[in-house]
């Protein structure tokens, strides 16, 4: 959601403070300090009619000792600043915000249609939603749109992370990659709305088979990342085994490949501690594997040690 289409009515505060006109000072005093609010509404037939800030009672106590005066006698409509501005409940945020800086007001009373109090909107309430929103999109810079899984950017992160996580602690981790088998053939004879909604299905099949703490990102077009922390090669071959057994499984039509369903490839590449190579030297050996599992018929995991990986890079 942008800052423009949110509304006052979602982020207004419900516990506001209010007193009659007639109320006396000491009365007030009072309500502000169990309250601990820094303004009440002065309201008259549950409208609001003025406000009192903490602000206006510093100055009258300031100008009780000052002038001698005493103003003990005062009411909230004597002390209170009159027709309050105030804002419609359905109004956009951006609208309480620009009225707040163009009037200098921290605290703006929220009334529905027919005038009637609703709840109250301060500048920090406005602020705090901005910055949420922001909060919310950078979350989604790191969100593949199309599959709700995270990005290349999230991905680069996370396996930045885990490297240096590796280094520290001498642990090995595996990073795959798993490619969609004859995606394009697939495209062109089903069409785009139909690639999309395959992609959504490997992405949550391989999703629903990976261990909880594995995890999965968009590389780029039908490739998918898989990261395995903590996970020697013989460990990560077996859950990707798993994973591409669980996609044939669907038996999702696909009348282009040999399989006759839709399948995935894989290339697996681990980090062993001391090896001295980075996680994008990983990720492109993993490549490299993965276009042996196309080299050996597709359908397949390829890693290094596993014996038809290897006579596959012979031929």
């Amino acid at each position: 959601m942008k800052f423009n289409d949110s509304c006052v009515q979602e982020h207004m505060t419900m516990g506001f403070v209010t007193v009659e006109p007639n109320a006396s000072l000491s009365e007030i005093l009072q309500t502000l300090t169990e309250a601990k609010s820094p303004c009440l509404i002065v309201i008259d037939d549950d409208k609001p009619v003025g406000i009192i800030t903490e602000r206006d009672l510093v100055g009258l106590l300031a100008a009780s000792h000052l002038e001698g005066k005493n103003f003990s006698d005062l009411l909230a409509q004597d002390i209170m600043t009159p027709s309050p501005v105030t804002v419609h409940y359905g109004s956009p945020l951006k609208e309480a915000f620009v009225i707040s800086q163009s009037y200098n007001i921290r605290n703006l009373p929220v009334v529905d249609p027919d005038g009637y109090l609703m709840g109250i909107i301060g500048q920090n309430d406005v602020l705090d939603a901005h910055f949420n929103m922001l909060d919310e999109l950078r979350t989604l810079s790191m969100e593949d749109s199309l599959l709700g899984i995270g990005n290349r950017r999230a991905m680069e992160m996370d396996l930045q992370y885990t490297h240096n996580n590796a280094l520290r602690y001498q642990r090995y981790y595996s990073v795959v990659l798993i490619d969609v088998d004859n995606f394009k053939k697939y495209n062109d004879h089903y069409g785009h709305q139909e690639g999309d909604r395959v992609l959504r299905l490997v992405s949550d099949t391989i999703q629903s088979s990976l261990r909880s703490s594995d995890r999965l990102y968009r590389y780029g077009g039908e490739e998918l990342l898989v990261l395995l922390p903590e996970t020697y090669p013989l460990v990560a071959a077996k859950v990707v085994e798993r994973v591409l057994e669980a996609l044939e499984a669907k038996a999702e039509p696909h009348c282009e490949s040999d399989y006759g369903v839709l399948t995935a490839s894989a290339g697996l590449y681990s980090y062993e501690p001391g090896c001295g190579m980075e996680w994008k030297e990983l990720v492109e050996l993993a490549d490299g594997q993965l276009y042996k599992s196309k080299q050996r018929g597709r359908n397949c995991v390829s890693w290094e040690g596993d014996k038809d990986s290897i006579a596959a890079a012979a031929v």
